[in-house]
């Protein structure tokens, strides 16, 4: 079996992973949208849909966002649907009808391109990370030799707490946490990676 989206031929640039990270790739299935039969469908949580209606937009798959959640409303809006407290510098920052919640305001072709890629599989839900004002293209799930590979001294901790929030990285009391998973994003545009990690 292929290993990519690309070696498929399907073109999902914010998706480098494998295949088999995709949450809701299903393969083989009808389309609930086009009523075609498609080798390459996906489940949006509500509808199969192929490829072909997935990438014109007819349908959406909703992400979680370090911004909040993004589906198809928000795309439409060019804002995320927010989240309590939220602070940004890459894009402006709006009130929600809640008083407590901000969302961000994102360029709608870029929320587009977010809904109209896979998910990826995780432990506790995805969480799409961002650089240089654009959403960042997801590379797959990385263990410590991954990062000691990455890392131009070999030291993985460092290339670890380098790429993942600082919050998370307080708890690792200086120790590589080989109990959890990392979720790894490359920059599209300046090639920066950013992680985000969970645990069972």
């Amino acid at each position: 079996m292929p290993e990519t989206f690309k070696e498929l031929g399907l073109d999902f640039p914010l998706f480098e992973a494998p295949v088999e990270e995709a949450s809701g790739y299903i393969g083989e299935e009808t389309c609930d949208i086009c009523g075609n039969t498609t080798q390459h469908a996906f489940d949006t949580m509500e509808e199969n849909v192929c490829y072909t209606c997935l990438r014109s937009r007819k349908a959406s798959i909703t992400k979680d966002t370090e911004f909040g959640m993004v589906g198809r409303e928000e795309a439409e809006r060019g804002r995320s649907h927010g989240i309590p407290g939220l602070t940004t510098d890459m894009f402006p920052v709006v009130p929600t009808d809640d008083p407590e919640w901000q969302a961000a305001v994102i360029p709608s072709k870029h929320l587009w391109e977010l809904v109209s890629t896979p998910s990826y599989s995780t432990w506790q839900g995805d969480r799409w990370l961002f650089c240089c004002a654009r959403p960042m293209v997801y590379l797959g799930p990385w263990t410590r030799e991954d990062f000691q590979k990455a890392a131009p001294d070999g030291d993985a901790y460092k290339e670890a707490a380098d790429m993942v929030s600082s919050d998370e990285v307080s708890y690792w009391k200086g120790q590589f946490p080989d109990g959890l998973s990392f979720y790894v994003f490359r920059c599209a545009t300046c090639d920066k990676r950013r992680a985000h990690c969970d645990i069972d």
